[in-house]
Formats: C-alpha cells, sequence, structure tokens
C-alpha cells in the first residue's frame, strides 16, 4: 500500500463512518451508504495486515440486498461494527 491508497483509504473509511453515525435514516440505510462509500476499494488499498478484515465486509457488501431496508436489524449491527472495527484499525496502522 503507497501513500496515496492509504489516503484514499482512510477518506473513504472516514466517509462511511461519518454515514454510520450521524446518519438520520434507518441503521440499514446507513450501512448502505457506508458500503457504498467502501465498494470503491480493493484489499491492496489496505495494508497486508487488514486484508483478511476486508474481505468480510467486501464479501458482505457484494451480497447486500439491492435494498438496504430489508436487511434484518442484527444483520445491520454486525455490519456496521464490522466497518467501525476495520477503520479503527486502518486509522491505527
Amino acid at each position: 500500500m503507497e501513500g496515496d491508497e492509504a489516503g484514499v483509504a482512510r477518506a473513504r473509511f472516514l466517509r462511511a463512518v461519518y454515514a454510520l453515525a450521524v446518519g438520520t435514516d434507518s441503521l440499514q440505510e446507513r450501512v448502505g451508504t457506508a458500503w457504498l462509500e467502501l465498494m470503491a476499494l480493493k484489499q491492496g488499498d489496505l495494508p497486508a495486515h487488514l486484508h483478511e478484515a476486508f474481505a468480510v465486509v467486501e464479501a458482505e457488501l457484494l451480497a447486500a440486498p439491492e435494498d438496504p431496508a430489508t436487511l434484518a436489524e442484527e444483520e445491520a449491527v454486525a455490519a456496521a461494527e464490522r466497518i467501525l472495527r476495520l477503520a479503527i484499525e486502518l486509522w491505527g496502522s
């Protein structure tokens, strides 16, 4: 991961976390917005030690329903937690 890629990944995660934290939509819709922010990233945009965790988030967003509002509350909570944890790990690296 190079400097520019690191900055792009950090910025995308910042926007994803912002959407989760301050959005006024339902949690499911905020998760959908966060996924849209992260969709442009590739594993190579993150440090190697985060590839496995990102693969889980990436698989989840690729398998997500077209309408995030149809996510169960538990699924939305789990997805939001994974995004937040990955963001914290990324910013700490």
